[in-house]
């Protein structure tokens, strides 16, 4: 009889929304994404103003892009800027931040707010903006889409994917 009415208090408990400080306690030590699960010891973590890290870059990228949000999941703080780094012990505050520069090895992606470590941004950012092929290596990214006077656009990404597999492949 005991043991039920502690289960009980148990499973009340976790029906209530945590306290901040039970939330800090259970993501001390945390070593994956919220989101996708993706081990953060190995992939590279967000890190926001509200010094919460518990989502990869890449999770936080699509969050930021395709919902156009930028609050933190779980504090739910709008954060204009974050940065995407390796190091995990490093909190955002200690990050030397003038403007839209962090220092070298950083790039900025102003349309979600982010800083990517360069190789990082290379490697798992850049290509999740490109289109390509499946029958070639062709691949359309940002920089081939833009003509060197302006910046502007000069064909549509899709638009160029599409001319290549009518006039490389003869598909519609």
């Amino acid at each position: 009889m005991a043991e039920t009415n502690k289960q009980n208090k148990n499973k009340t408990k976790s029906r209530q929304s945590l306290s901040e400080e039970e939330v800090n306690a259970l993501s001390e030590g945390h070593h994956t994404c919220i989101i996708c699960f993706s081990n953060l010891d190995e992939n590279i973590r967000a890190k926001l103003p509200c010094n919460h890290d518990d989502m990869c870059g890449r999770c936080h990228m699509r969050l930021r892009f395709l919902n156009e949000d930028k609050k933190c999941p779980i504090c739910k703080t709008t954060n204009d800027t974050i940065i995407v780094d390796r190091d995990a012990n490093k909190k955002f505050e200690e990050y030397p931040r003038w403007g839209d520069e962090i220092g070298a090895g950083f790039i900025y992606r102003k349309d979600v707010g982010m800083f990517f470590e360069e190789t990082y941004f290379h490697e798992s950012i850049e290509p999740l903006f490109a289109l390509s092929c499946h029958k070639c290596n062709f691949k359309i990214d940002e920089n081939t889409t833009k003509n060197n006077t302006g910046g502007k656009k000069k064909n549509k990404p899709r638009r160029l994917l599409e001319d290549h597999l009518r006039s490389d492949h003869r598909q519609s």
